[in-house]
């Protein structure tokens, strides 16, 4: 080892200790996301009527009861902000996951389920028609329990994925 070596230790210890930083950190996982193949009307926190186009949404949870909409467009100002309700799955998942839901009368879902199976549901309206002071509800627990299968038992807790079992003929 040549003398103007030992003047180089110093200089390659911190290199190596933050490129072994580097690689140890990991993206976060992508949110999760939804597909509108239409205008939807939903409400925004504030009570007032807010068209979202058509288009990949991500789905986060906002502050509060809100869900916000992230466009996969990624244009300045694109975020947009809905008006939701508590709502819970009573099943355990291994990550977030988010449905879209059409639903009978013109009610159109989104639902953001934390693995806990806890989530947010805003409720919205593809013609833009509500009733004054008539309240949107949450969908049945059940037909989310639905949609999460229909979605991949990967979401699941191994603990309490969904059985599988046939459908019956002729159905």
């Amino acid at each position: 080892m040549r003398p103007t070596d030992l003047f180089r230790i110093p200089l390659i210890i911190p290199l190596l200790v933050l490129a072994s930083a580097c690689a140890a950190v990991k993206e976060p996982p992508p949110a999760p996301a939804i597909t509108l193949s239409k205008a939807i009307y939903f409400i925004t926190p504030e009570g007032g009527d807010l068209l979202v186009s058509p288009g990949t949404y991500e789905v986060k949870p906002g502050k509060g009861a809100r869900l916000e909409l992230v466009s996969s467009r990624g244009l300045p100002g694109s975020n947009q902000t809905l008006e939701a309700v508590a709502t819970d799955t009573g099943q355990s998942l291994d990550a977030p996951a988010a449905l879209y839901i059409p639903w009978e009368n013109d009610e159109h879902h989104i639902i953001l389920v934390q693995p806990s199976g806890q989530g947010l549901e805003a409720v919205g309206s593809g013609s833009g028609v509500r009733s004054r002071g008539a309240a949107y509800h949450p969908l049945p627990s059940s037909v989310v329990k639905k949609a999460l299968d229909k979605k991949g038992t990967d979401l699941f807790s191994t603990e309490q994925a969904p059985s599988t079992t046939q459908p019956e003929a002729g159905k």
